[in-house]
């Protein structure tokens, strides 16, 4: 009875941070003759004739990477309902500042880019990592009403 829908919200979190994390496009920016595509691992620069020019190293892979291993650790830690809720507050956390973070980065695609005047367009990476975060608090509710199961049923003891 414990740990049941939390786990698939988990899941389904970490399914979605997985698809950003390993390689969905996030944004692509356009200018003059080049085109840009960020994703967790890099930005890449493609001229007209969609040739991969030059990659740089993104550091979104890195916050991707520590959103799995947190949500992971807060599956893991079901014996322990308190350290579980703590885990799964701060994960959310972390996830709401990473996705702020990201919509920040859009809007500055021009200093991304060094270009003067760039369009952008979200990907499906930036579309999925908008609704993990729904089930990553729908994840924290199951925890509480377990918590609460849990102190409810000792109190009867």
């Amino acid at each position: 009875m414990i740990q049941r829908i939390q786990t698939v919200y988990l899941l389904l979190s970490m399914a979605f941070v997985a698809m950003v994390t390993f390689g969905a496009t996030i944004f692509q920016f356009d200018a003059v003759g080049i085109s840009y595509k960020l994703s967790a691992c890099a930005l890449n620069k493609y001229n007209a004739g969609s040739e991969l020019i030059e990659i740089d190293p993104s550091y979104l892979y890195i916050a991707g990477i520590t959103l799995l291993a947190l949500s992971l650790l807060t599956i893991f830690t079901f014996k322990n309902q308190k350290r579980q809720l703590a885990l799964g507050q701060f994960t959310a956390v972390l996830y709401f500042i990473f996705l702020v973070l990201m919509i920040i980065a859009s809007f500055m695609g021009a200093d991304l880019t060094g270009e003067q005047e760039v369009t952008r367009s979200f990907g499906f990476g930036f579309y999925a990592f908008i609704i993990g975060l729904p089930f990553l608090i729908l994840a924290n509710i199951g925890i509480k009403r377990d918590k609460k199961l849990l102190d409810s049923v000792n109190r009867l003891r």
